[in-house]
This record gives structure tokens, C-alpha cells and sequence, in this order.
């Protein structure tokens, strides 16, 4: 399996993140994390506790270096605009790009999720796999990282 690396964002912060997951009325009852990641074709931001996390994958649909130097370069990412009609109907923005998965993981390994507004669409089995091998990866990033995970109850 390919290894991840987290995306070196400036500021992968809470307050980054709250758009994306909005607080609920009560406040958490332990620390929260916050972790994103870009895996396959996939850009991948998590929130996560010691018993759970959400996450939300956005399909990447583009990608480009906007400068290069010594130290690297910085990529620019395009997405599938939220309501797109069309196949070019992109963005650049995280804010108004579609959500290609958005889930909950718990400790025991269940997941409930909503894939692209209930609708989905795959050319062929390979196209299926990249999709089955980002859920692996999620499994895989919880096993690692969420303390209370189970792998017993999980797999």
C-alpha cells in the first residue's frame, strides 16, 4: 500500500477546520486533532479523538505547481464545483468544491458515510478499487492514530 504523507498546509489549525466540521452544542469531551492528507487522488482532511473521527475526501480533478524552488513546490489543487453541471465545472477552492466522501469512523470500526450526494458513478473496476483503497487508508490512519480503535471489532 502506497504510504501517505501529511500535506504540509501553513495552517492546518482548528480554526481552519471549522467550516468543514462545524462544533456541535455540547463541547467534546476530550482533545480533537486535526489532520489532512493527500492520498491517491484524493485530498483528505480528518478530524479526530481518541474514539472517533469524521472525515471529508474531496476528489482532486487537477494539479498543478504554482512555483518551484530548492525547498519544493506548491501545488494548486482543482476540484468538481459544488452543483457543477459540466466536467470542467471546476474550482480551486476547497470551499465550493463537492465533497466526494464524507464519513464517521468509531472506535469499533463502524462507518457512516454519504458518497457525492448519494449518487456515484465508476468507470470500470479500477475506478472502484482507487475509492476502496481510500476507506482502506482511513481504516488504516485510525488504527494508527485513534487510540481506542479496536482492530478485533474492526476488521
Amino acid at each position: 500500500m502506497h504510504e501517505f504523507e501529511d500535506v504540509s498546509f501553513k495552517d492546518v489549525s482548528k480554526d481552519n477546520f471549522e467550516w468543514m466540521f462545524p462544533t456541535t452544542a455540547q463541547p467534546p469531551e476530550e482533545p480533537e486533532s486535526f489532520h489532512a492528507f493527500e492520498y491517491q487522488d484524493f485530498l483528505v482532511f480528518i478530524k479526530l479523538t481518541s474514539y472517533w473521527l469524521n472525515f471529508k475526501a474531496f476528489e482532486i480533478v487537477g494539479k498543478y505547481v504554482e512555483h518551484c524552488d530548492e525547498e519544493g513546490g506548491k501545488f494548486l489543487y482543482m476540484f468538481n464545483k459544488i452543483d457543477g453541471k459540466y466536467s470542467n465545472d471546476t474550482t480551486g477552492d476547497i470551499k465550493e468544491a463537492e465533497v466526494f466522501i464524507a464519513a464517521f469512523l468509531k472506535w469499533d470500526g463502524c462507518m457512516d458515510g454519504h458518497m457525492q450526494s448519494s449518487h456515484f458513478h465508476y468507470c470500470g473496476q479500477n475506478d472502484m478499487l482507487r475509492v476502496s483503497r481510500l476507506f482502506q487508508r482511513i481504516y488504516v490512519f485510525a488504527e494508527e492514530h485513534m487510540t481506542h480503535f479496536d482492530e478485533g471489532l474492526a476488521s
